[in-house]
């Protein structure tokens, strides 16, 4: 269930928008051990049971933009929880993450050509940290080709970092392809 309230900001001459947002989920996860493949056929921890757990979730954000610039701030899985569904007692609970959104856009006088730079910010509870910076560029609001990149932002050698290339088209007033 998602719901949000769009708050239209009269004071400015430049479209201002105000964006509240929330949602509520319920997961349900299961293991069938019948249809596993093991090296070991006769793994003693392996008995063929189907298991199966619900979960709840939620998270909200805010977010304010116009036709130039746009900021938001959101948090997810606000509720503590755990699968529980391997029965093992070091299993991860999903953890509360926060993200931090940003872009700008510019365009020429005659709007056939704009950028669009982005930075998302991602951390969780346990202060693991990542960050999104990408760029696109918009040729007459038909397409437009870009990069991204991402890094975990952790100190050791072993950082998770990649590139990614955007490409995308405009195929109706509200319809893209990318």
């Amino acid at each position: 269930v998602n719901y949000f309230y769009d708050l239209r900001l009269k004071a400015d001459k430049i479209g201002s928008k105000l964006s509240f947002g929330i949602y509520g989920a319920i997961f349900q996860k299961a293991l069938n051990e019948s249809e596993l493949t093991t090296l070991d056929p006769n793994d003693p921890a392996i008995i063929g049971n189907i298991q199966s757990t619900f979960y709840p979730q939620a998270g909200a954000g805010v977010f304010y933009y116009n036709k130039y610039f746009a900021v938001g701030l959101s948090a997810a899985n606000l509720i503590p929880s755990k699968e529980n569904i391997y029965d093992y007692e070091y299993e991860p609970k999903k953890k509360r993450t926060y993200y931090l959104y940003a872009d700008y856009r510019y365009s020429n006088e005659i709007n056939t050509f704009a950028l669009n730079p982005s930075l998302l910010f991602r951390i969780d509870e346990n202060l693991n940290r990542q960050i999104d910076v990408n760029m696109k560029v918009y040729f007459r609001e038909f397409l437009w080709l870009g990069a991204s990149y991402r890094n975990s932002l952790e100190s050791d050698i072993y950082k998770n970092q990649s590139i990614a290339a955007l490409i995308g088209l405009r195929l109706f007033e509200m319809v893209f392809l990318g």
